[in-house]
């Protein structure tokens, strides 16, 4: 793998006008108008609706980057993952001599390139909103807005990288799509939600990644340690990867 193949991802997932302008809209936009709806209502009635901004109002940004802007992580993530082979370009770039592992490799870095500018600019303007539309609400504090940055990146990157996988090893963009939003946003919450299932639910991702929290000490009902958290967000991700990675050097090209 080499600076060009990575750069030649990037350029792949940006060419796709539609699919960058939908997740900008996913995570930038939903931001903005996220604060813009809660600045007009407390505009129109201040005794009523308190300030936009404050602390509580970016634990909230945060839910709608990690979840709303899930969607773009899981539209990028599918695109790097199945890309060649939906174009039909595979099997050019493997008869070039190019490593299969090195093709598969590329996308990872390629994928993040385009997703986490997007995500960080999203977490910028909630930070800026937070301050500027407080009035007299608390703010929090630089440790604590460095912790939800690490979080989010975090959580991101593990949401992308699965779709990524996921996408390749079922080998199509569609079902990978479409399996990863049920599972992403009615699924998951689902099986949290099911006291029966106990420890288990330590398995699920959504649970580790609600479990590092920065701004929650115990969101989800059930023990779980931060260790197990992250072990659960890591083995998802490498196992994932791994699988995908060994189908890429199967597949007829």
């Amino acid at each position: 793998m080499n600076g060009r193949m990575i750069a030649a991802e990037v350029l792949k997932l940006v060419r796709r006008r539609g699919q960058m302008i939908w997740a900008v809209i996913l995570t930038v936009v939903a931001v903005v108008v996220a604060y813009g709806i809660a600045w007009g209502y407390h505009l129109s009635n201040a005794g009523k609706y308190g300030p936009a901004g404050g602390s509580h109002s970016l634990e909230g940004s945060l839910w709608i980057i990690t979840t709303i802007g899930g969607v773009a992580a899981v539209l990028i993530g599918t695109t790097a993952g199945i890309g060649d082979q939906s174009a039909g370009v595979f099997r050019e770039l493997v008869v070039t001599g190019r490593s299969r592992i090195a093709l598969f490799a590329a996308r990872i870095p390629g994928a993040l390139i385009v997703l986490l500018p997007m995500v960080l600019l999203a977490f910028a303007v909630a930070v800026v909103c937070t301050f500027a539309l407080a009035g007299d609400l608390r703010t929090p504090s630089a440790s604590l807005i460095a912790k939800d940055a690490v979080w989010l990146i975090a959580v991101m990157t593990a949401q992308l990288l699965l779709a990524l996988g996921f996408s390749a090893v079922v080998g199509s963009r569609a079902t990978a799509v479409g399996v990863l939003l049920g599972w992403q946003l009615a699924l998951s919450p689902l099986l949290l939600s099911i006291d029966q299932l106990g420890p288990v639910r330590q398995l699920v991702p959504r649970a580790a990644a609600l479990r590092l929290e920065p701004f929650s000490n115990e969101p989800l009902g059930f023990a779980m340690t931060a260790g197990a958290a992250v072990a659960v967000l890591t083995v998802w991700t490498v196992v994932m990867l791994a699988v995908a990675a060994r189908r890429t050097l199967r597949l007829e090209a």
